[in-house]
């Protein structure tokens, strides 16, 4: 990829929306697809930036395009390590093909060399070395890749490069792009004798068509030549025959050798540095692949011991130093998106509300209210219906105490005449249905009420028990009043008495 470098270079196209992601304007383009400020658009508002990598469109009607581009995704996607870039999704509608990865905030390691060259500024040695370990466990780990059920994958990158090194401003290195990766799992097939990559990292055994893992740690081993002596390793060579040439015949220059010039003004301590790094990279840089590091796990171990690596913040400041004014650019262009994604939002609505209460918190309907102008009996039987077990205790217990009042009534009627011979009355049992909560009749409304809708009936409850039926006592029935004589005498009048007559 190219990364543009400034913000008036990068292309203000219109926001196109494929799938779930809208594609905003372009910051980056290469041979095959151009990379894009995206966001990932989500349910309930849920938006995140990414970074779009879309296939140019009249590469997008070639199959095999097509397929290389879907291996990306494929072989990318199984590479989990903080040294690279993950493959989060990949879209293939209306004539369209996007691949969408996670946005890396930071530059190219080809623009940090190339502003530290323009600028006069050697990079140290502990932030080369640290951006190569870096870089060298990312591939180790897409190296030892394996598929869901075990089976190796055997990824080879085949195109590392400055170009494909990102630099986080936290001064962490992610590789990223493996559009031409090999994988076991790649649908289409690179013919036996072609070349894919970039010939200036390419490795001798790549150049004739059988790239390894080893192909890798000598691109790997071509950057950090380049990052310690900050020219081109190729420099020299003017036409591809020439630079193919060079690599198939020729080996190359020793990091020493390069730098020759430059001992007087190095510095003692950088200068040992850089040859206890010399012997590493002649080593990746060997055209027989007997001679090379056999893994990238191996170099980078040899690295780390040999000199001491800068820490993330390190990388961070040493990056920041070159390239401020386009991270505080690439900064604006973020927010000048994100603020015109924004305004074309629509506001939220009462509808897009979500209740915080749902249906199942409810412990029971709530009636609805009543306009002033209802009537209270309204108000009474909708009350009523709301309540039905309440109402139904409350008409049980009026029963009973309707019949203790009954019961109550007639002792009083007994003790009225004190005279006269009580009558027994027998007490009838009132009967365990009349009692029951149950058996009470629906409360009719009255004509001109104005009734709710019908609503559906309750579940049937268990039978309540029978209320126990309570007997008044039963007296006994009091001695015959003596008719011998039948009357009796109040004052002067004679009195007869009832019950003799």
């Amino acid at each position: 990829m190219t990364e543009t470098t400034s913000e008036d270079s990068e292309t203000r196209e219109q926001a196109i929306t494929v799938g779930r992601y809208m594609l905003h304007r372009q910051i980056a383009r290469g041979g095959m697809a151009s990379i894009h400020i995206a966001h990932l658009l989500g349910d309930v508002g849920f938006t995140r930036i990414v970074a779009a990598k879309r296939l140019r469109p009249e590469l997008a009607e070639n199959e095999e395009f097509v397929k290389m581009f879907l291996d990306e995704a494929r072989v990318a996607s199984k590479v989990h390590h903080r040294n690279v870039v993950p493959v989060l999704d990949v879209v293939s509608l209306n004539h369209e093909v996007v691949l969408v990865q996670d946005y890396v905030h930071g530059a190219p390691l080809s623009m940090l060399l190339r502003e530290s060259h323009d600028a006069s500024m050697p990079v140290p040695v502990p932030v080369a070395a640290s951006i190569a370990c870096q870089v060298l466990a990312g591939l180790h780990a897409a190296h030892e890749t394996v598929d869901e059920i075990g089976t190796p994958l055997q990824i080879v990158h085949r195109d590392v490069s400055p170009q494909n090194i990102m630099i986080a401003v936290d001064g962490t290195a992610r590789l990223l792009d493996f559009g031409v990766a090999k994988a076991v799992a790649a649908a289409h097939v690179t013919r036996k004798g072609t070349f894919k990559g970039k010939l200036s990292y390419a490795a001798p055994e790549q150049l004739r068509g059988g790239a390894t893992r080893q192909s890798d740690v000598y691109a790997l081993s071509v950057v950090l030549w380049e990052l310690i002596v900050g020219q081109r390793l190729h420099r020299n060579a003017k036409t591809d025959d020439e630079l193919i040439t060079e690599i198939m015949t020729k080996t190359p220059p020793a990091v020493t050798l390069a730098l020759r010039n430059e001992r007087g003004l190095s510095g003692k301590y950088r200068w040992q540095q850089i040859e206890a790094l010399e012997p590493i990279v002649r080593r990746g840089l060997a055209r027989d692949l007997a001679d090379r590091w056999a893994t990238a796990a191996e170099m980078e171990e040899a690295i780390t011991a040999a000199v001491p690596l800068a820490s993330s913040t390190d990388v961070a400041q040493w990056m920041k130093q070159l390239v401020q004014p386009f991270l505080d650019s690439r900064e604006r262009v973020i927010a000048a998106e994100e603020a015109r994604w924004r305004s074309s939002q629509r506001p939220p609505s009462n509808q897009d509300a979500i209740p915080l209460i749902g249906p199942s918190h409810a412990t029971e309907p709530v009636p609805a209210p009543i306009e002033p102008g209802k009537s209270l009996k309204v108000r009474t039987l909708i009350a009523i219906r709301a309540r039905p077990r309440t109402i139904l205790y409350t008409a049980g217990a009026l029963v009973v105490a309707a019949c203790m009042a009954i019961v109550l009534s007639v002792r009083a009627g007994d003790t009225a005449r004190p005279d006269e011979p009580p009558v027994v009355r027998p007490v009838q049992p009132l009967p365990a249905a009349a009692l029951a909560p149950a058996a009470l009749a629906p409360i009719a409304p009255e004509p001109d009420c104005v009734t709710e809708p019908a609503r559906p009936a309750p579940p049937p409850r268990p039978a309540p028990r029978p209320h126990r039926v309570v007997r008044p006592p039963v007296r006994r029935a009091r001695p015959r009043t003596d008719c011998n004589p039948p009357y009796y005498f109040q004052g002067q009048k004679k009195i007869f008495k009832p019950a003799c007559l």
